[in-house]
């Protein structure tokens, strides 16, 4: 199976989006695994991972990046989260969004010029849509090595 074309539309895609946050990563809802990030996106293993069980658990009210501790705006969306750290005269956020088996995070000290994009679902139809089709060939190229392996021992 030729994965190129896959990882070339994610990379497109993603590298599209990424260009309006100061920060964006792609995980896996279910391992909290980085499945694509911008070079700057600099969470640890245990961040990514609270910021994933955001999503499961309503009694969560703070996240952290880069060890600083993020409020969670109240809830009103069951897809989309958003939180806020003041820095000064200014405010930095987290805004999560998930997707199936997908959670998109971003890091932005721009939240007013890209909130409404963020909050938009059809906004999220390409990148998610490639990452999920990567994700789908890369199993299905998993699934046939392992019956090689096991076939041929």
């Amino acid at each position: 199976m030729d994965m190129s074309k896959y990882v070339q539309s994610m990379n497109n895609a993603f590298d599209n989006f990424s260009k309006k946050f100061d920060a964006l990563v792609i995980l896996d809802a279910n391992t909290s695994k980085r499945m694509a990030s911008s070079p700057n996106w600099h969470a640890s293993d245990a961040e990514q991972v609270s910021m994933v069980n955001a999503f499961k658990d309503t009694s969560v009210t703070t996240l952290s990046y880069e060890g600083k501790e993020f409020k969670i705006h109240p809830r009103s969306y069951d897809h989309v989260l958003t939180a806020y750290r003041e820095e000064g005269d200014d405010y930095r956020h987290l805004m999560l969004r998930i997707d199936g088996d997908v959670v998109a995070v971003a890091y932005t000290s721009n939240f007013l010029q890209v909130n409404e994009l963020w909050l938009d679902k059809a906004n999220f139809t390409p990148l998610f849509g490639a990452v999920k089709a990567f994700s789908g060939a890369a199993k299905a190229c998993g699934a046939i090595a392992g019956a090689i392996s096991a076939a041929f021992g």
